[in-house]
């Protein structure tokens, strides 16, 4: 399923507007025998794009270099909560717009504190590009792609290892994809995989969820 996952992760870098947000997910630790909070980023499309995708990404930690291995050289809005992991990229020409959903939940401190909300640049940023409509007040799209995600847990608890967080994460990013598209998870997840053995590497394309047609002959 890796493959189609980086397709589409090629695919949603193409798009200079994108959410981002991440929640903590308990991961084993054998040798310790206890768990450790590791973490599961989360990326999607604007919600206002006709294109519907998310990817999950499984990390050992909430550190920068996770978010820059995934953007790498994207350089276009990202619409994020106040998480200190997206700091370089921000450095080095990332736009940044703040979620307001959040922000308030902060104003009454800040007003009986006397003191000036710090993010105010990337929370106002959206108000340049109301003639737009990509870039919304707040960051509810992603949040609502990642709720699965932190209802889960309760259930499943923790990942056995990094190495299986990162393929929950792969299956996790076309399940909640095909939901988007409007496609049933098991019927997409069935065809993809009896077709990924024969499907040439320059078409791998045509089994994303936006272009997706099921198998005919099957």
């Amino acid at each position: 399923l890796q493959p189609v996952v980086d397709a589409l992760k090629d695919e949603m870098l193409v798009h200079r507007v994108l959410h981002a947000d991440e929640t903590p997910v308990f991961m084993l630790d054998p040798g310790a025998d206890k768990t450790h909070r590791a973490y599961l980023w989360s990326y999607s499309i604007g919600a206002f794009e006709p294109t519907k995708a998310v990817i999950y990404g499984f990390a050992e930690s909430r550190a920068c270099r996770h978010a820059q291995e995934f953007l790498g050289d994207w350089r276009g809005t990202l619409i994020r909560n106040d998480c200190s992991g997206y700091k370089t990229l921000l450095a080095n020409g990332l736009t940044e717009a703040g979620c307001m959903a959040h922000a308030r939940r902060k104003f009454f401190y800040l007003h009986s504190q006397k003191q000036r909300l710090r993010r105010w640049v990337a929370l106002t940023h959206y108000l340049h590009y109301l003639s737009d409509g990509q870039v919304p007040i707040y960051n509810n799209w992603i949040e609502n792609r990642i709720r699965p995600i932190a209802m889960g847990r309760k259930n499943w608890l923790f990942t056995g290892s990094l190495r299986a967080g990162k393929r929950a994460a792969a299956i996790m990013s076309l399940i909640q994809s095909a939901k988007l598209n409007g496609h049933a998870p098991f019927l997409y997840l069935k065809d993809i995989l009896s077709r990924l053995p024969t499907q040439p590497k320059s078409r791998i394309g045509e089994l994303l969820l936006h272009r997706w047609l099921p198998d005919a002959s099957a």
